[in-house]
């Protein structure tokens, strides 16, 4: 008697067969044996569809469920077991049949192949085979032949021992076998993107290019930038192209790279790394001692280059504003301490500001090469009837910075060497701003002035350099008034011109006197000594209006004239 609901007591699981020995493992799934009324398993087979079934194993332990043993013939075996005894000790459970598990599953494919970012080794990944008794997977590089690189259950594998994704793309493939070591088709391979690139030294920019993702379709290839060859990766751009220009690569910079592939069906696969750094330029700083304004007010530009080789141009602008090229030359024209002048600067009424600027053989700006920037002092002198207010812009050129501004005069108006002036103040660094006071013995009116910057110090040059300003000369006009009135009793006793400029080495000038009826009552040449109100007897004439007229001759030779009224005063 055969029990219902066999398949929950006894159920065979699975039939494998080794073909090289002829011998089958059989599993089934074991009875529980409630009552304890087991007795012993009984498994039966036969090799052709409509034989008989043959008792082949009994088998006495309850809680085996396992046996090998060896077939006579290979044919299209099936089996079952039954199991005696149920509960009453009479019934006996059936399981269901089975035959020998000869099917492969069925081909797997790869999800992707990745570079790994920190080992730059290839990174193999898969997911779980559908089969039920899939047990595990085989891993091959493949290169002329399929070599195995891995026999492993989990879902992905490093392959740290064959393929060099750094140096080429590299291709591998995936097998499954299940339980019964039954092995699917080696699926089709996958490809790494393999990155290259160059840098263009003159165009600045490096050019990359890749190989595509085999086998899938990709929507797009996104380029990872990073200054940091591990980590900190962001997406620069995304195309569809195999290759990409990173442009504006600044020198002496490390630009690595990674390009990550989007597949249409959203699998994601990342190249090798690779990795740059943008040398710099082979230079040497320029460096200007100083700028300065000679006697004939030109500027002369004191500079120093050591480079030997690209381009040196000399930048020039007004009052700090834009700057424009002044001169260029090889860098080989120039090598040491040399002096360039700039004869069409206009000193008297800007100050120049100047920088040597490096490009390269690429014709590009080098700014660690770049000059100090330098410019001129400019002088200028407002002047009132006893001093002149001499203001100047600071200097801030030197390496020792200024130490002291000196302020020079000389007389007249030829144009002498520097070292013939009067040094007239010494100012600390701090001051732009003096005064001068016309001495009563000098010719005030014809006066020329020029300020110095003296370093500080001796600097790493070994120079301790002084810069000199544009120098002001002028001629103060012929500048006189007369008075309104005179008391020749009181205090201002007397009527003569006031001023500075009047001739008094000369009797050229004349002051003439007239009273009210117009009769000339006073003429002298000694214009300075004007008139005391007194007739040649040395009376006071009365008080009242007169007129005066006065011719007079100045320093420089020029007359003027004047006319007017006076009262004398009592």
């Amino acid at each position: 008697m055969f029990s219902k609901g066999v398949e929950e007591s006894v159920r065979m699981q699975q039939v494998c067969l080794n073909r090289l020995d002829s011998v089958v493992t059989i599993k089934w799934q074991t009875s529980p044996d409630i009552c304890g009324s087991f007795q012993e398993y009984r498994l039966f087979g036969r090799d052709e569809l409509f034989a008989p079934y043959a008792l082949l194993q009994t088998i006495t332990n309850l809680n085996q469920n396992e046996i090998n043993f060896k077939l006579s013939n290979i044919k299209q075996w099936e089996f079952f077991i039954i199991t005696r005894f149920a509960c009453d000790g009479i019934s006996q459970w059936v399981s269901d049949t089975m035959k020998v598990d000869f099917e492969q599953p069925i081909e797997w494919e790869l999800d992707s192949v990745s570079v790994d970012l920190l080992s730059q080794h290839a990174i193999i990944g898969w997911s779980n085979h559908p089969a039920i008794d899939s047990e595990a997977y085989f891993v091959y590089y493949v290169g002329a032949n399929n070599i195995l690189l891995t026999d492993t259950n989990g879902l992905f594998y490093q392959d740290t021992l064959r393929g060099n994704p750094e140096s080429q793309s590299e291709q591998y493939s995936l097998a499954t076998y299940d339980s019964c070591g039954n092995t699917s088709p080696i699926s089709g391979g996958h490809k790494t993107i393999f990155l290259q690139g160059s840098f263009d030294t003159c165009g600045r920019k490096i050019a990359l290019n890749w190989t595509d993702y085999e086998p899938l379709n990709a929507i797009t290839y996104r380029i990872k930038t990073s200054s940091d060859s591990f980590q900190n990766y962001i997406v620069h751009d995304s195309v569809s192209a195999l290759t990409y220009s990173f442009e504006n690569v600044a020198p002496g910079e490390r630009y690595c790279f990674v390009i990550q592939m989007l597949s249409d069906n959203g699998v994601t696969s990342t190249s090798n790394r690779i990795c740059f750094e943008t040398p710099l330029p082979t230079g040497a700083p320029n460096h200007i001692h100083k700028v300065t304004v000679n006697e004939e007010q030109d500027v002369e530009l004191h500079f120093r280059s050591e480079l030997t080789q690209g381009t040196i141009s000399i930048i020039k602008s007004q009052n700090n504003g834009l700057y424009s090229v002044f001169r260029e030359f090889s860098a080989l024209d120039f090598t040491g301490d040399t002096i360039i002048f700039d004869v069409e600067a206009e000193v008297e009424n800007n100050s120049y500001f100047y920088q040597i600027i490096h490009r390269d053989q690429c014709n590009y700006n080098i700014p660690q090469d770049s000059s100090n920037i330098s410019n001129t002092i400019l002088l200028s002198i407002i002047e009132t009837t006893i001093e002149a207010e001499i203001d100047w812009t600071s200097y801030n050129t030197f390496l020792e910075g200024v130490g002291q501004y000196h302020i020079y005069k000389q007389y007249g108006l030829e144009i002498l060497p520097r070292f013939t002036w009067n040094l007239i103040d010494v100012l600390n660094p701090n001051q732009n701003k003096a005064f001068d006071v016309y001495l009563n013995q000098e010719y005030a009116y014809k006066l020329c002035y020029v300020v110095s910057a003296i370093e500080e110090n001796v600097n790493i040059y070994g120079r301790q350099d002084t810069s000199f300003s544009n120098s002001i000369c002028y001629v103060r006009e012929l500048s006189i008034y007369f008075p309104t009135a005179f008391a020749p009793e009181g205090i201002n006793t007397s009527f003569k011109p006031i001023g500075i400029g009047i001739d008094e080495t000369t009797d050229q000038s004349v002051l003439e006197i007239y009273n009210r009826w117009g009769e000339k009552i006073f003429q002298t040449n000694k214009i300075t000594d004007g008139w005391n109100g007194k007739d040649k007897d040395g009376q006071t004439y009365p008080p009242g209006t007169y007129v005066y007229y006065a011719k007079i001759k100045g320093e420089l030779g020029e007359f003027v004239e004047f006319k007017g009224t006076i009262i004398l005063m009592k």
